[in-house]
């Protein structure tokens, strides 16, 4: 009886997947309440049916990110979210702003660039990534971002412009 076997083999890894999602969804919701103790542990509970999910890992970064002593764990988990999937905008802009939170300027400026690559009308990467070169003294760099920012018909913050300006006056286009 292979058959009667192998059917209820599937019927249980659909069962475990199933699970796996239902953890997830439990990590995320502890999170938007605050409880970031029990999302860590439900969405470890998910990746361990599930390892190779790469939007559990992120979900499980986003956590991460939220506790100042676990931001290395953040990076860690987005890194293996794009290890499993490279194209989520997403996941490289918050491994950006991960990167700029834990004082590298460099990583941050090249996951931001890669989710405008992935995702040229991203706006808060867009302007996040001005923001970066702004740090790192990219003056002209920070003008072309907003430049593109601004096309999308948002404003940019007057005091961030200012400080801009301050730095290196607008360049005539």
């Amino acid at each position: 009886m292979p058959e009667e076997g192998i059917k209820h083999y599937r019927r249980i890894i659909d069962l475990k997947k199933s699970l796996a999602g239902i953890y997830q969804s439990l990590g995320i919701i502890y999170r938007k309440r605050n409880l970031i103790n029990a999302s860590i542990i439900s969405l470890k509970n998910a990746l361990a049916i599930t390892p190779q999910v790469a939007s559990i890992h992120y979900d499980l970064g986003l956590s991460y990110s939220l506790v100042d002593s676990l931001l290395q764990k953040g990076i860690d988990s987005y890194k293996k979210s794009i290890e499993i999937d490279s194209t989520d905008a997403s996941v490289h802009y918050e491994l950006g702003m991960l990167y700029g939170k834990t004082g590298k300027p460099g990583h941050q400026i090249w996951e931001l660039q890669k989710a405008i690559k992935l995702r040229p009308d991203y706006p808060q990467a867009r302007i996040d990534l001005a923001i970066a070169y702004f740090n790192n003294r990219q003056y002209i760099s920070s003008w072309e971002q907003i430049k593109e920012f601004e096309k999308s018909g948002l404003a940019v913050s007057p005091k961030f412009l200012s400080a801009l300006t301050k730095a290196l006056p607008r360049p005539k286009d």
